[in-house]
Parts: structure tokens; C-alpha cells; sequence
């Protein structure tokens, strides 16, 4: 899928723009999480977190049109986040499936539009690499460590949404080609 140098240009800045704002925020987030946590608000806003990611979801399909496959895969999909989510603690470590799931499908959508030769490997790859150093900045943080658990999870969460974006792809391809063209 090429497209036009402006739109890669504008996913590439969204990568960008999507690491800078995780890693700016990596000293103050743990402050913020205590403060939450002590009123019992964490929990919550984690879900508000992943409510709005939903909506935005759902709201991009309705953009698109989207088939009945199309409509099974982000279901596929939200499944497999959901469950995924579930396997890990504490309840913030949660919101990496958010930050790294979006920089996986940007890095995806960036490396398509350039026209990359196996553009889902090198999405996950370059994914687990930002969280790996995500991870690297903690370490020399003096509230925060490191934790190989994250960087599996930054991984798992890149994978996630770009396995999903793949089939995704699929999907709406038959869809379109599903459905009988109207009155010309």
C-alpha cells in the first residue's frame, strides 16, 4: 500500500511524536500512579483508558465502512487485548498495551505506506526495540527499574495490534470484494 510521501511523513511524526510523549513522561508517571492508586482511582482510570481506546476504535470503523470479517477481526482482536491485559500486574502495567500497541500499528501503518518489504516483522521489531530502551530510560531513573517483564509486554502489545492491523487488512479486502457493486 503506497501512499502519498505527505501521509508517510505524518505517520512517521505520529511514531515519533507517540515515543516522545512515553518517554517524557516516565519519571513523572510513577508519581501520578501512587497518587491514583492511594485514592483508589488507578483501577478506574485504567478502564476509562481502555474505554476511550475503545470508542476511538469503534468510531475509526464506522469511518471506514466497515464489513461483517472487518467487524469479526476487531473483535478477534479486542479479545485477545482483553485477555492479554488480564495476565498482567500491577493494574498500570496495563496501559502498556495502549502506548505500545499504538506505536506498533503507527510503526506498521508508517513501514506499509513506504512500501517496506515485510513491514509487520519489522513493525514488531522496531515495537520491542522502543520498548526495550523505553525500559533502558527506567533503568537510570531514580524512581523507576528496569523490568525485562515490561519489555515483553511492550513486544506482546506491538504484536497485538499488528497482527490485528494484518488481518484487518484481509478482511476489509473481502469485504470490499463481497460486497455487489450499487446502481451505477
Amino acid at each position: 500500500m503506497r501512499v502519498s510521501p505527505e501521509h508517510e511523513r505524518r505517520l512517521w511524526l505520529l511514531a515519533l511524536a507517540l515515543l516522545v510523549a512515553i518517554y517524557s513522561t516516565l519519571y513523572v508517571a510513577r508519581p501520578i500512579t501512587e497518587y491514583l492508586r492511594e485514592r483508589n482511582l488507578l483501577r478506574l482510570s485504567v478502564g476509562i483508558v481502555f474505554a476511550l481506546l475503545g470508542v476511538a476504535v469503534i468510531s475509526w470503523g464506522r469511518r471506514r465502512r466497515f464489513g461483517r470479517r472487518s467487524w469479526s477481526v476487531l473483535a478477534l482482536g479486542t479479545a485477545a487485548l482483553v485477555w492479554a491485559a488480564s495476565r498482567v500486574s500491577p493494574v498500570e502495567v496495563k496501559l502498556h498495551f495502549v502506548e505500545y500497541g499504538l506505536v506498533g500499528g503507527v510503526l506498521y501503518l508508517a513501514l506499509c505506506a513506504r512500501g517496506t518489504r515485510w513491514a509487520a516483522p519489522w513493525a514488531v521489531l522496531l515495537t520491542a526495540g522502543a520498548g526495550w530502551l523505553d525500559e533502558g530510560i527506567q533503568y537510570l531513573l531514580p524512581n523507576r527499574y528496569y523490568d525485562i517483564e515490561d519489555v515483553v509486554v511492550n513486544a506482546v502489545a506491538g504484536a497485538l495490534a499488528v497482527v490485528t492491523l494484518v488481518l484487518l487488512g484481509r478482511a476489509e479486502r473481502r469485504d470490499a470484494a463481497a460486497t455487489p457493486a450499487g446502481p451505477a
